[in-house]
């Protein structure tokens, strides 16, 4: 067969997707690790292992000088998600285009279903919630190569070559360039529908088996891109892969093997899989709508009697997607949506399963009878903007500021000079696209405390930070009651975090001190103005986090957590004023009433309700502070 799915409705379907994105694109920085991205993208720098190498040298080529460059990157990651609905589109009409007759023209049901099937996937929670952040872009790639390779293997299945058989290996081997262990999951739906199939296995084994680890050889060389880079020390260097050591621990994800499989507590694993096993069918459940999920049943049953082939290769994936979410992550309960981003392959085999079943049953009424077929084309076209409208809440980020303006607001308080040690992947993140992509305060010094203790990052701090690096060790604070503090600030995120309980648990004479959403380490005698640093919580809450706080994303209100500890820990030193080694309560009705703001603003924050807020408030009125002093 040579026909093609019509370009006009791909032409139809990409301008739908993309003005959707559009219409929700997270305008700066997402929670997520979205400013690792795109300041790996923009300085050609080593992320998150596995590396990504693959996307970072896609986002380097692709920059757009469009708004910022967050909400460039953002919308590379549209752009990729529109692609990959028109992927689906294509992957549904052919396997309805494999079933059926040569002389016979396609019918409007394989379209329609086609059609309603990449909505489903476009506006399913997950694909869509990645696909208006510079992050997802990662996973949204991913899921463009997943269905890229299962349109090569249509392709084999319809008209085996040696040909066709390199292509679907040189689309594996760039996502092991991308997200390994996602297309990882590929490979048992793989090795089992090849290998049934004796024509084409018959030719792997042969001398074109060079062909193929040729193929694979050159595609994999991309991951070269790490100890290039590494050597070069850029803004941004996971795990430092300059040598062979640190290269392997970076590519095999190591370190993060090392927390995320519960394999290495088994006593996790047996109490955590009841939860997570809820979790996901949860996350199953509300990607779509109910009725999709009846037609993903109905075209699961008619591809096992058309394609028994392709039905083990989808079933085969979304078993291996589920069970690796399920057995592997070791997720606290607060952090399971880290599973979303891992089960997004699921989406694309219920999308496709959704269109299959929709052409099933639009055929099935065809020609017989009348108004049920319009009745079910209705139904069939109403679930794409049903999807659509079920997750608009959930993903729309067009108002998204709060982790930029967490950024900013910890940076224009920060003193000149600052020693800045980042306790988390919030804060530390953030500042750093500030610093290194928009320039902002290149007079501070940012160091991660999960960074600090990895080999031979001392090394890189010698060649990053010349000034300072020489000092980075008990000593810096030990000078910090004589010139350092002049010379050089430092600052932390939380009092009572990493940072203090690595450097500061032996220097009793040090105190810490507000200042806006971050906390100055200090000596008696250096006393930053406390009116300065609520006038900087005032306007962050005014401009970022107000309008955040209707959010419903659990993601959101952790990052809104985050952002309300400097306010509790603000409400503390004013309700007590350092005067040289004693605590004194404070007598000012004025400053009593800034404390019950504070805490009804981490109220706020923390997402409470509104009888939950005059809870807050009364807990800390002035009245009862001033009786109780």
């Amino acid at each position: 067969m040579n026909r093609y799915p019509p370009l006009k409705h791909l032409s139809l379907l990409f301008l739908i997707v993309i003005a959707g994105y559009l219409f929700t694109l997270n305008p700066a920085l997402f929670r997520n690790d979205s400013p690792e991205t795109i300041v790996g993208c923009m300085t050609l720098g080593v992320t998150h292992p596995p590396g990504y190498p693959l996307f970072n040298l896609l986002g380097r080529l692709f920059y757009l000088p469009i708004g910022n460059p967050a909400f460039s990157y953002n919308f590379l990651a549209a752009l990729l998600g529109a692609l990959g609905c028109c992927l689906l589109y294509v992957n549904v009409w052919l396997l309805i285009e494999n079933t059926v007759s040569e002389d016979s023209p396609p019918a409007r049901s394989q379209n329609t279903a086609a059609f309603t099937a990449a909505l489903c996937l476009a506006f399913s929670q997950g694909y869509w919630g990645n696909a208006i952040t510079a992050k997802g872009a990662i996973y949204i790639l991913q899921v463009v190569l997943e269905l890229a390779l299962f349109f090569t293997w249509q392709l084999s299945n319809r008209n085996p070559s040696i040909k066709r058989t390199a292509i679907l290996f040189f689309w594996f081997s760039l996502g092991l360039t991308n997200h390994w262990p996602t297309i990882f999951l590929l490979l048992p739906a793989l090795v089992l529908t090849l290998t049934i199939q004796k024509n084409i296995r018959t030719k792997i084994e042969s001398s074109k088996t060079l062909l193929n680890t040729t193929i694979i050889a050159i595609i994999l060389s991309l991951y070269l891109y790490l100890p290039l880079r590494a050597i070069n020390y850029p803004p941004i260097n996971f795990d430092n892969p300059f040598n062979l050591r640190n290269f392997t621990t970076a590519i095999c994800r190591t370190e993060y093997t090392k927390i995320e499989f519960t394999g290495n507590t088994p006593s996790a694993f047996a109490t955590t899989i009841g939860p997570k096993a809820t979790y996901i069918s949860n996350h199953l459940l509300t990607e779509f709508m109910v009725f999709a999920y009846f037609l993903a049943l109905l075209g699961t049953v008619w591809l096992w009697r058309k394609n028994q082939k392709a039905t083990l290769f989808l079933v085969f994936v979304l078993f291996f997607t589920i069970a690796s979410s399920l057995v592997y992550l070791n997720v606290e309960p607060i952090e399971y949506w880290h599973m979303d981003d891992h089960l997004l392959s699921s989406n694309w085999i219920l999308a496709i399963l959704t269109g299959l079943g929709a052409h099933y049953l639009l055929r099935s009424f065809e020609g017989i009878h009348i108004f049920k077929h319009r009745l079910t084309l209705v139904f069939v076209l109403f679930i794409g903007p049903f999807v659509f409208w079920n997750n608009l809440k959930n993903n729309d980020q067009k108002h998204c500021f709060l982790y930029y303006g967490y950024g900013i607001t910890t940076l224009q308080t920060m003193p000149a000079n600052t020693l800045f040690f980042a306790e988390s992947d919030y804060d530390y993140f953030s500042l750093l696209y500030l610093k290194n992509v928009l320039h902002k305060r290149r007079d501070t010094h940012l160091f991660s405390m999960p960074f600090l203790s990895k080999p031979d990052e001392d090394r890189t701090l010698k060649r990053t930070e010349p000034l300072v690096a020489a000092n980075l060790d008990t000593d810096v604070f030990k000078s910090l009651e004589s010139e350092n503090q002049a010379n050089h600030p430092i600052v932390t995120m939380f009092p009572n975090g990493s940072f203090s309980k690595e450097y500061l648990k032996d220097f009793q004479k040090l105190t810490i001190h507000p200042l806006g959403l971050a906390v100055l380490i200090s000596t008696p005698g250096l006393n930053p103005s406390q009116e300065t640093s609520y006038r900087s919580l005032t306007d962050f809450w005014v401009h970022y986090a107000e309008p955040s706080v209707q959010d419903p994303r659990q993601e959101e209100a952790l990052l809104r957590q985050t952002c309300a500890l400097p306010y509790l820990n603000e409400a503390y030193f004013m309700k007590i004023e350092w005067q040289a080694t004693t605590w004194a309560p404070t007598k000012d009705r004025t400053q009593l009433e800034k404390i019950q703001n504070l805490y009804a603003t981490a109220a706020l924050l923390y997402g409470a309700s509104d009888n939950q807020r005059e809870s807050f408030k009364a807990l800390f009125n002035a009245n009862s502070w001033l009786n109780k002093n």
